[in-house]
């Protein structure tokens, strides 16, 4: 396989090299991916230079999200089976309810417990499918020095209760790749996260797979893995947004900040949208194209104006007419204003009723200071990050005289604190891209192909000039003759 591999810490993605390395060998509960698309994260940058909180050893393969095409399942996979009907016979109060109607399963290598009549959806045609080479100038043959297989850790399987307590029996059943069981078959189109993004083949556990929504292309799918579920969890599980709600969403134009618009607007609130000031725009590798969304998914918009002011709602600001002003209206904010305003908190104010400030924030910058001054009596501020550089040092003192709820957010941690949480997210999510209410985020403005092309996505998301996910087209390596 080719892949991006990183062997020391590198000053910019300029640096990095595209490689040969041997496929990925899976573990016994991984599926293995071949990659159509990966995304590029701030994440991805700071790893790569050594300042990122997961760092791991050297050398490792950057990227974290994907979407591609399963084309091996776990050789054998121990999975824990519990029954109904055995469940029925412990001891259980009067007010609790069993809440499966299926035979549930429980994963050896996370101990999650997820509904094994799971079921995978069928796989589609994709844009992405395209047999060209992006990566053959830059390679360099390198063999692999170690592998790991990796090994399933023996457990007990025990029976739950309604109090996710244990019973001291166990049945444990060994269920063959291919089985009904089988949640993700060979051929399924799949988005996900792991190390490792930048390859064209990757090794996944279920836990790091969904199923890529009926419509979606890969390029679409490739970046929905995170910063969807970040919004969704911030505004919904945390804020609990509502109708009539006022939200300021900061960052608007980046991907959390377009699914936080299109969540708060599917909720029924109003969407007061922050973005950076304009600045020149870079002469494109590929043409310009308008503004409209993705390919893979066009349902339910429409083109963009000439000016993104002409389609706003009535009363909308829009300060700085640039790509990023133009994003946030087209994926459904009320009002735009940039933060090279003199004293923005003021007019965020001026936009709400009887000024009295926003409802919710969703802060993934490190504005927490600032937004306090336009944030309504109970109003509820999300920290989602701190994309704008060190945690900020916040003063109490106007969280307490305005009754402010301040939440932290990380997504990842639900998945070891509150697994049920996770699935009641994504559930959120699917309908809400059922719907028609969530649609693909992708920068569209031009178009990166191949993995040498990976320096330059991680080099134009540093120097803040896209909107939206940033995604690398990853064309499907040639078979090469033996003979």
């Amino acid at each position: 396989m080719r892949a991006v591999q990183v062997r020391r810490y590198v000053k910019s993605p300029q640096d990095l090299t595209v490689k040969r390395l041997p496929d990925p060998i899976p573990r016994p509960d991984e599926y293995t991916i071949e990659i159509s698309a990966a995304a590029a994260n701030l994440s991805d940058l700071l790893q790569i230079q050594g300042h990122y909180q997961n760092q791991p050893p050297f050398p490792f393969i950057a990227g974290s999200e994907f979407a591609g095409t399963v084309v091996a399942t776990p050789q054998r996979r121990r999975l824990k089976t519990i029954h109904l009907r055995r469940r029925r016979i412990i001891k259980r109060d009067d007010n609790d309810a069993i809440s499966n109607n299926g035979n549930i399963i429980i994963n050896n290598n996370t101990n999650n417990i997820s509904n094994v009549n799971s079921s995978s959806s069928s796989s589609n045609n994709d844009d992405d499918d395209d047999s060209r080479d992006g990566d053959d100038d830059d390679d360099e043959t390198e063999s692999n020095d170690s592998s790991e297989s990796g090994t399933t850790r023996e457990s007990k399987t025990r029976y739950v209760d309604g109090r996710d307590s244990f019973d001291d029996e166990y049945h444990e059943e060994e269920v063959d790749s291919g089985s009904e069981y089988e949640p993700f078959p060979v051929g399924t189109r799949v988005f996900g996260a792991a190390q490792g993004a930048f390859a064209t083949k990757v090794c996944v556990p279920a836990i790091g797979l969904r199923h890529i929504p009926d419509g979606w292309s890969f390029r679409s799918a490739a970046g929905l893995f995170s910063a969807v579920p970040t919004a969704y969890a911030a505004l919904v599980a945390r804020a609990k947004v509502r109708e009539g709600d006022y939200v300021l969403v900061h960052a608007a134009a980046g991907s959390v900040g377009l699914a936080s618009i299109q969540i708060a607007k599917a909720y029924g609130a109003r969407v007061i949208a922050m973005v950076s000031p304009a600045r020149a725009a870079p002469r494109p590798r590929t043409p310009m194209t308008p503004m409209t969304p993705p390919s893979g998914h066009r349902a339910g918009f429409s083109a963009a104006p000439a000016h993104p002011a002409a389609s706003s709602p009535r009363g909308a600001v829009t300060t700085t007419v640039n790509r990023k002003s133009r994003a946030a209206l087209l994926f459904g904010a009320d009002h735009v204003l940039s933060y090279d305003e003199p004293d923005w908190p003021a007019k965020v104010r001026a936009l709400t009723p009887r000024e009295r400030g926003v409802d919710v924030v969703i802060d993934p910058v490190g504005l927490v200071e600032r937004s306090i001054k336009c944030t309504a009596w109970n109003g509820r501020v999300l920290v989602v990050g701190f994309a704008g550089g060190a945690a900020e040092r916040i003063a109490a003192a106007g969280v307490l005289l305005k009754n402010i709820s301040l939440m932290g957010v990380y997504w990842g941690g639900y998945y070891m604190h509150e697994r049920h949480v996770v699935d009641e997210v994504w559930e959120g999510i699917m309908r809400l891209v059922a719907d028609g209410k969530i649609k693909p985020m992708e920068y569209c403005d031009e178009e990166f192909v191949g993995l040498v092309q990976v320096k330059e996505a991680l080099l134009k998301l540093s120097k803040r000039e896209t909107w939206g996910k940033v995604v690398i087209r990853i064309p499907k390596e040639r078979m090469k003759s033996k003979l």
